[in-house]
């Protein structure tokens, strides 16, 4: 096995900025997924292994959580199916695109996710519905975040508690307490998704978690009040900046998978599975019959 590299190293360090900017802001996936790129790992690579340290952070966290406070058992069930089944069916997505069309789709909700939280999005308590519109979003609603959380994980604990508040008629204390249960929960089955298709890397997932796991029990003791607003437009910016260069790579890699230009006049062009090509000379034409 290789030595890690500076790259893989500092997997930890960021790890462990990522679990206080999740405790205190959310949305620390946000800066991990730039950060296992720049390791070396495709896209679709680091989403998947960025699950590994999702699970183990949530699980320190729900387990810290629930010493101090008991779970609403209700909402977690009325919950928790909906968002499984769209986890599940995010993961899947997400393995099944490919990466040049990944990067586009994940550039675009880098940006949009980044101005839904420069706009406060979930700091203040989402307006309740009416019992009409209740009935007819309601399983919708929790479906679209499931797969969201499947798909991208960046910034679902968010969308978990304006769904809470504004389909269960619960107050945020209570849809904070149950958020970080139910992404532990609908992660692991995604997890799944993503280690039958090979898209996890096990070494540096263990690197992420041990930063992100550190990092989750110390931003739980901190009080930060007036840190929060600089640490949120710090990850705005690192995901608008994400987003744009993921939708550049992506627009710049179509470019240059266009198809190559003809074979020379008298060459015969193989195309192999590495996109490369060989050329052959052209066979020499066979005598007249009779002739030598």
């Amino acid at each position: 096995m290789a030595f890690p590299t500076f790259w893989e190293w500092l997997l930890i360090p960021a790890g462990f900025v990522a679990g206080v900017i999740n405790v205190l802001a959310g949305g620390g996936s946000f800066l991990i997924l730039p950060l296992l790129m720049a390791t070396g790992l495709p896209l679709g690579l680091a989403n998947g292994t960025n699950r590994i340290a999702v699970v183990l952070q949530a699980l320190v966290a729900t387990t810290s959580y629930l010493r101090r406070a008991p779970l609403d058992r209700r909402l977690f069930g009325a919950m928790f199916p909906p968002l499984a089944i769209g986890a599940l069916l995010g993961a899947y997505l997400a393995t099944q695109l490919d990466p040049k069309s990944l990067e586009r789709v994940f550039g675009l909700l880098f940006l949009v996710m980044g101005a839904v939280l420069l706009r406060g999005v979930g700091e203040k308590a989402p307006k309740r519905l009416s019992p009409r519109l209740l009935r007819i979003f309601k399983l919708p609603a929790l479906l679209l975040v499931g797969t969201y959380g499947g798909f991208l994980q960046a910034g679902v604990g968010l969308w978990i508690v304006v769904v809470a508040v504004s389909f269960f008629e619960t107050d945020p204390v209570k849809a904070n307490g149950v958020k970080l249960p139910l992404v532990l929960a609908f992660t692991i089955p995604s997890l799944f998704v993503f280690a039958q298709s090979g898209q996890l890397d096990v070494r540096r997932g263990l690197m992420l978690a041990i930063g992100t796991v550190l990092g989750a029990l110390v931003g739980v003791r901190l009080a930060l009040r007036g840190g929060r607003r600089l640490i949120m437009r710090a990850t705005i910016a690192l995901m608008w900046v994400t987003g744009l260069v993921l939708l550049f790579r992506s627009s710049f890699s179509e470019e240059r998978a266009l198809p190559a230009k003809p074979a020379a006049s008298g060459s015969i062009a193989l195309a192999l599975p590495n996109s490369q090509s060989v050329h052959r000379p052209p066979r020499p034409a066979r005598s007249p019959a009779g002739s030598r």
